[in-house]
């Protein structure tokens, strides 16, 4: 990956588990410059119990590829 000033990422970080995302966002910082950014879009999993959107795509995520959905604390 050449050096880069922002790089974004939509939905791809659920779709890994811990050990799989942290190598991604690992190669991600080592080809960005030193004033560069990483823009993460996804879903975030509400800290109450109320039914939620994201909460179902986490249970997907977690049956089909492994990943899951992150709350803002794990962000």
């Amino acid at each position: 990956m050449p050096d880069q000033s922002t790089l974004l990422m939509r939905w791809i970080i659920n779709d890994w588990d811990d050990e799989k995302s942290s190598l991604i966002l690992k190669n991600c910082h080592q080809a960005m410059l030193d004033c560069g950014k990483l823009l993460l879009i996804g879903s975030i999993i509400p800290p109450d119990n109320e039914p939620d959107p994201a909460k179902f795509i986490d249970v997907i995520m977690l049956l089909m590829a492994g990943g899951r959905e992150l709350s803002k604390a794990e962000y």
